[in-house]
């Protein structure tokens, strides 16, 4: 009733806040049905060849650190079965 105009302006017409929140009311009241979400983004052409170029340069660091072992692998893998084929024959004395 004492406030003024100028005072109820510059509170936005509002003279106190209610600090309790009932999030059990709001959805018992609005009560939704369906709840869903979209986002619609057009790619534009920086963000297409910054992303392209992400990609080459992490594929690169990664192959970088894994080609050389993989490669080291497959040799010893190679050695391990020729190893295994080799059949010694032995000469017998009768």
């Amino acid at each position: 009733m004492n406030t003024t105009v100028n005072e109820l302006v510059s509170k936005l017409f509002i003279e106190e806040w209610s600090k309790e929140i009932f999030y059990d009311r709001y959805f018992v009241q609005c009560e939704p049905t369906i709840c869903s979400y979209s986002y619609i983004d057009n790619a534009n052409p920086l963000y297409v060849a910054t992303m392209l170029l992400g990609l080459y340069g992490g594929l690169t660091v990664v192959l970088s650190w894994w080609c050389p072992l993989f490669i080291k692998l497959i040799r010893q893998l190679r050695i391990r079965h020729k190893r295994k084929q080799r059949i010694r024959v032995m000469p017998s004395i009768t």
